[in-house]
This record gives structure tokens, C-alpha cells and sequence, in this order.
């Protein structure tokens, strides 16, 4: 099934390259969250699909057909608008019917499709009020019933407003990835990893600096990134990550957890240096004395505890609040959770051996 297809993306701002060589395809109707930490490059790759920006290089198609330099009301597609949206309209109405204009639609099938958004988003009744004196939920939602209006094939969700609460967050990602995939819509979003809209995603994509470092599902990028970079900008609180050295028969030694473990990969010579990588939840406290519980923490489900090992790192465990731990001021070992262990390069490269 055709869908959105980019090929080797660049876009430069001057003298800076804001994103290099950026390809990707994904089906007709997926959910794609563009994720990455400040200046990664997310924002203006969304801004580039939307056609409010043009590449300095590559291709975007849109269902087969180059859509690199049509504008964005030829695209058919919407984005959507959190903030800045509704003056200076004196009704929902006819913010709506504003919207609709270059469809130069018969003034019944406009209000007709006004009412029938307005029905989903839970807005029939406020259709007559002035937007200015809805609730901020019933805003977001009328921002959103803008993009929608039109019908577009795919919808381009911006990062929600960083001062919404937790559950009006959810709400609103909710809602709108029904919208979207109830009538099967292609969404293209700017999220961060364990938002409500990340977590439902099909697809993730991982960029720092302006460039891709791996496309996939949440979960595999989780349990089997390609670079150090998606590794750790993926792990919350933070990823455990020990210098280790090649010893003999396919074993590391790793001073930080105190224990040699056995690898398959394919490592540098003997007494060459790798790192490795461990969440936290991939560790076990086990009886023993190799390590300090310095720090205890609940989040949520999970306890969190801070761990001194034998050369003077620290260890990062979550676990259970159902299962037994260690309290600060005793001492364990640790065990690794087999299948867990991520081996990567010590070169600076950050590529996945293991």
C-alpha cells in the first residue's frame, strides 16, 4: 500500500545542516512518531512533510506522487495547529466554515461537515460560542477539528503543548489517533519516547543532529537498537553503561558488575575495549556483597535503587515494588537477565556488536 516515502532529505539554514540524508517509507494508515532530543532535527523534518518548508535536497512522495515542492493545501495533508488558531472568529462555526473556504464547498456540505467534526471531537453544542471562551481542552480539540476538516489522507501532529497535565495529554493523543485510524488516516507526530502518543505508535523514527539513526517498532528499538544513540536517548531514567574488556574463551570482563559474561558477538582481540550496555531492569539483586545500596526511589510500579559497585560507578536497577530488595546501606551482587546484555563499540562510532 503506497504511503509517505522520503528520499535522502537534507535541509540546510545557512551554514547549518539541520538534517542530512534522511530516507524512509512507511504504509498508507501508520501511526510514525518522529522522536529525538532538542535540535534533532524533528521539528523541521515535520515541517518539511507539511510543505511549510522546502528540502535543500531529496524527494518526499506522498501515495506514488512527488509532492517535494507543491504547497501545503495541494498535499493533502493537514497539520495541526495547537496554538494561534482561532482569532479572529466570532463562532466555532465559523472558524470552521473559515477553514473549509479554498474547498469552495455549497455552503450546505460545509456545515455539514462542520457539524459532523464537531460531533466527534464532542463539540456539537459549542459550535455557537466564540473560540476564544472554550476550554483549553475544547481549543485543542477545535484546533484539531481544523485539520480535520478537509479530509486529508494524513494528519501532522506537532508536539502537544509542553503545560498540558498528564491526563489532558493523554486525553487529547487519545482522540486524536482514533481520529486518525478509525478512517485510516497516515499520522505523522513529534513526540517524545513514553508520551501517549509514542506509546502507541507503529512505527518510531530516532534522530539526533539532523540524522536518522534507526526506524522501527518502540519495542524493537528498545530491545534491539542499532547505535549507542537510540540505546540511551530511549532508556528512562538512564541506561547502565560499563566500560568492559575482551578476556579469553567469548567472555568480557566488567568491573562495574563484577563478573565476566559470556558473548557471542563479534569483539576485538584479546584485551581490546567494548562497552556494555544493560536497563535497568535487565539487573537482579542477588545475595552477596559486591555492591552498596546507596539510594532508593519509587516511581510509579517500579523502585528504583542506586547502586555503588567495586570500582566506583554507579548502577541504576528497577524493579517490582512487589519484588524483595535491598535496602540503602546493604549490600548484593547483581545478575544479569539472560538475552539482555548489549555489547557496543568503545571507538566512539557507538555501533551495536552485540
Amino acid at each position: 500500500m503506497a504511503g509517505l516515502g522520503l528520499d535522502r532529505i537534507g535541509k540546510r539554514f545557512g551554514a547549518v545542516q539541520a538534517l542530512q540524508d534522511i530516507s524512509f517509507a512507511v504504509p498508507a494508515g501508520t501511526v510514525l512518531v518522529l522522536t529525538g532530543p532538542p535540535g534533532s532535527g524533528r521539528g523541521a523534518l515535520l515541517r518539511l512533510i507539511a510543505g511549510l518548508d522546502r528540502p535543500s535536497t531529496g524527494v518526499i512522495r506522498l501515495e506514488g506522487q512527488d509532492i517535494t515542492t507543491l504547497p501545503p493545501d495541494r498535499r493533502g495533508l493537514a497539520k495541526i495547529f495547537w496554538t494561534g488558531a482561532f482569532a479572529p472568529h466570532r463562532s466555532l462555526q465559523a472558524l470552521f466554515g473559515f477553514a473549509l473556504r479554498p474547498l469552495n464547498l455549497p455552503g450546505a456540505e460545509a456545515e455539514r461537515r462542520s457539524v459532523a467534526i464537531a460531533g466527534k471531537l464532542g463539540l456539537a453544542d459549542q459550535l455557537a460560542r466564540d473560540p476564544a471562551t472554550l476550554s483549553r481542552p475544547q481549543r485543542l480539540r477545535a484546533a484539531l477539528g481544523r485539520a480535520l476538516l478537509r479530509d486529508p489522507s494524513g494528519l501532522l501532529v506537532p508536539d502537544l503543548p509542553p503545560e498540558l497535565p498528564e491526563a489532558e495529554a493523554a486525553d487529547l493523543a487519545a482522540l486524536t489517533l482514533h481520529l486518525a485510524k478509525s478512517e485510516g488516516r497516515t499520522l505523522i507526530a513529534t513526540a517524545d519516547p513514553g508520551s501517549a502518543m509514542a506509546m502507541a505508535a507503529d512505527l518510531m523514527a530516532v534522530l539526533q543532529a539532523g540524522r536518522l539513526h534507526q526506524i522501527a517498532p518502540p519495542e524493537t528499538l528498545f530491545r534491539d537498537p542499532e547505535t549507542l544513540i537510540v540505546a540511551r536517548y530511549l532508556t528512562r531514567p538512564g541506561l547502565n553503561l560499563c566500560p568492559a574488556r575482551v578476556a579469553a574463551f567469548g567472555l568480557i570482563e566488567v568491573p562495574a558488575l563484577a563478573r565476566d559474561l559470556a558473548s557471542s558477538a563479534a569483539l576485538p582481540g584479546l584485551g581490546g575495549q567494548v562497552l556494555a550496555a544493560l536497563h535497568p531492569e535487565d539487573l537482579v539483586p542477588i545475595a552477596g556483597e559486591s555492591h552498596l545500596v546507596v539510594q532508593q526511589g519509587v516511581q510509579g510500579w517500579l523502585r528504583h535503587l542506586h547502586l555503588q559497585a567495586p570500582d566506583g560507578s554507579r548502577i541504576l536497577l528497577a524493579l517490582p515494588l512487589d519484588q524483595p530488595a535491598p535496602g540503602p546501606g546493604q549490600r548484593c551482587a547483581l545478575q544479569v537477565v539472560p538475552g539482555r546484555l548489549m555489547i557496543f563499540a568503545a571507538d566512539g562510532s557507538g555501533r551495536r556488536l552485540h
